[in-house]
């Protein structure tokens, strides 16, 4: 379906069919027990896949965008999301990496020697 430019996938390639009668993409059911995934937690509507950069030759070109949506397993109360896209797919050119942001780890390390020294104030 294409919505004002922007190419929304509708349905993934395998679904159940909760009580409800709609379809979710779950490839094999919940991620920790195997049960059917059948209650939608939030309802986001649609996004792309986070840090999907376009390329300058596909900027006119419509993007992809996904539904984004959480269920919960009624049996073991695991909140996922549906599963859309391969990890290789999204992981493929994937541009962030938290173990190499001195912005994201830089505060870490300061929080962690806060709470060390709150912790054991003789530690350093």
């Amino acid at each position: 379906m294409v919505l004002g430019g922007t190419r929304v996938l509708e349905r993934g390639p395998t679904t159940s069919t909760p009580r409800d009668g709609q379809a979710y993409p779950t490839r094999g059911g919940c991620r920790f027990c195997g049960a059917r995934l059948s209650h939608v937690f939030a309802d986001l509507g649609v996004s792309p896949l986070a840090n999907s950069y376009l390329t300058p030759e596909a900027l006119g070109e419509a993007e992809l965008f996904y539904p984004l949506r959480a269920l919960v397993c009624a049996e073991c109360l695991l909140v996922q999301l549906e599963e859309y896209e391969s990890p290789a797919g999204i992981f493929s050119e994937y541009a962030y990496f938290s173990s190499y942001s001195s912005s994201w780890m830089d505060p870490c390390q300061a929080l962690r020697r806060a709470r060390d020294r709150s912790l054991w104030p003789g530690a350093g």
